[in-house]
């Protein structure tokens, strides 16, 4: 609802009463502006009849409208003392989302699982978000930076480029465990249901994508590694070790055991090494 100001309402209940009391009202406005907003109750014992009625009768046009205005202040108010929290609210919609994807799957979860979840009204969370395809998009784009994080963490805290690539393919691999959404979408990523996630999973792999090259190129640096083509090596060590991570989260086939992903990595490493 738009805000009034008080000289707004008035002037509206002005209008309404002039039906009745065109005549009298321009003759005693600035007395009525007096009495209702700056006059002690004293000065309203002491005018005319006539002039009470005038303003009896706006006190009862401007009750409703005077709530609504207060009311209105009120949301106003409320709304600025929450602008400071507005980054703690989202990040809990999505922090708490996570945890409802990962149990019911993206196709399942409704808008009021994530509203009660959270203990905001379904309004609220559409303030913070359009649709659930937003909110999944938050989850998906959280989680891979967290497994980025994790992923930085553990290759630098290593000098050899060929243990960095190592680390890389555990460290992704091992995340399938927590990031549930993100491995989720991995696995089906060319499935319509995930259509609004194109831009997302394309950013993904550019980023996967750029720290695998960082870590080749460091190789090739140090003398380590010898390559012809960085780019096609590149493509192909990340989606061997995609395939690894795909391997990892299907129930059926092959159990796909780290003495099974060591021997993939030394293959790996063993095809770029210097000799």
């Amino acid at each position: 609802m738009k805000k009034l100001k008080y000289s707004q309402v008035l002037h509206s209940c002005l209008l309404q009463s002039s039906t009745n009391y065109s005549a009298k009202i321009p003759q005693s406005l600035h007395l009525i502006l007096s009495i209702l907003f700056y006059g002690p109750y004293h000065m309203y014992l002491n005018l005319p009849n006539e002039n009470k009625k005038i303003i009896d009768f706006i006190s009862k046009e401007c009750y409703i409208i005077i709530l609504f205005d207060a009311f209105g202040r009120y949301l106003e108010y409320r709304n600025l003392a929450e602008m400071g929290t507005n980054d703690e609210i989202r990040k809990n919609i999505v922090e708490t989302s996570r945890k409802i994807f990962a149990k019911f799957g993206f196709k399942k979860t409704t808008m009021w699982d994530i509203a009660n979840s959270v203990s905001k009204a379904k309004s609220t969370i559409y303030h913070y978000f359009k649709s659930k395809n937003d909110i999944f998009k938050a989850v998906i784009e959280k989680e891979f930076y967290m497994l980025k994080q994790r992923i930085l963490k553990s290759i630098n805290a290593v000098a050899e480029p060929e243990r960095k690539i190592y680390l890389y393919t555990i460290t992704k691999i091992n995340g399938a465990k927590e990031f549930n959404n993100l491995y989720s979408v991995i696995l089906n990523e060319y499935s319509n249901e995930y259509v609004f996630l194109k831009g997302v999973i394309e950013k993904i792999k550019e980023e996967e994508i750029m720290v695998l090259r960082n870590i080749i190129e460091e190789g090739i640096k140090t003398g380590k590694f010898f390559i012809n083509n960085i780019e096609s090596v590149v493509d192909s060590i990340f989606f061997t070790i995609k395939g690894l991570e795909i391997q990892s989260q299907l129930s059926n086939g092959f159990k796909l055991s780290s003495e099974k992903i060591d021997n993939v990595v030394k293959l790996i490493i063993h095809g770029i090494t210097k000799k």
